[in-house]
C-alpha cells in the first residue's frame, strides 16, 4: 500500500504569474493582489489533491509496504526518482542502487519496476518500510490545465460555481 505523498522540497514560485491571473480577471491595480493570490493557492491545492498531479516542480516522498506497490505511482508527473530506501529483513536502513530499478510509463501513468535481470531485495515484513523520493511536477503547465486554473480562480473571484473535476479530468491519476 502506498502512502499519500509528503512534500520534501516545496515548489519555488507560483503556477501562474499574478499579472497573468489579473489580466484574465481584468483587474487593474494591486489592492486585490493578496486576495487573488489566496484564490490561486486554494485552486492549486484543490487540483493537486483531486488529481494527484503536482502543478509545479517539487520533491515528494511516498512510502510503501512492498516494492510491487511502486508499479503504479499515485503522484505525478514524475520527472525522476531521486532515491529509494528500504529496511532490510533485519530492520537496517539501506539505499537501493539505481542499477536495480527504472521509472517506466509516461505522462500520468508511471511506475517503478526492476531493470531487466535485477531483483528486488527482501524487506522487513512491516508497513511503510520502503521510501521513494520523487521529483514531480510540470516544467510547463499544459494549456488546458492553465485554463482550468484560471477558470477556477475566476469562479472564486466572482463567487460562482465551477466544475473543477470536469475541467481537470484529463490530468487525474487514476488509482
Amino acid at each position: 500500500m502506498l502512502t499519500a505523498p509528503t512534500v520534501i522540497t516545496a515548489p519555488v514560485g507560483d503556477v501562474l504569474q499574478l499579472d497573468t491571473i489579473k489580466l484574465f480577471l481584468r483587474v487593474d491595480g494591486d489592492e486585490l493582489d493578496a486576495e487573488i493570490q489566496g484564490y490561486a493557492a486554494g485552486v492549486v491545492a484543490d487540483i493537486e489533491q483531486m488529481t494527484g498531479t503536482r502543478l509545479i516542480e517539487q520533491v515528494v516522498e511516498i512510502r510503501a509496504d512492498r516494492f510491487g506497490d511502486l508499479q503504479h505511482l499515485q503522484v505525478g508527473p514524475v520527472i525522476s526518482v531521486s532515491s529509494i530506501t528500504y529496511e532490510d529483513i533485519e530492520g537496517v536502513a539501506q539505499t537501493l542502487s539505481t542499477d536495480v530499478y527504472e521509472l517506466f510509463g509516461a505522462a500520468l501513468d508511471q511506475g517503478i519496476r526492476t531493470r531487466v535481470g535485477a531483483a528486488w531485495p527482501n524487506v522487513r515484513a512491516a508497513s511503510s518500510v520502503i521510501t521513494a523520493r520523487l521529483r514531480v511536477g510540470y516544467a510547463t503547465l499544459p494549456p488546458d490545465l492553465t485554463l482550468a486554473v484560471l477558470l477556477a480562480i475566476r469562479a472564486r473571484y466572482d463567487g460562482a460555481a465551477v466544475d473543477l473535476p470536469m475541467l481537470t479530468i484529463n490530468h487525474r491519476i487514476w488509482g
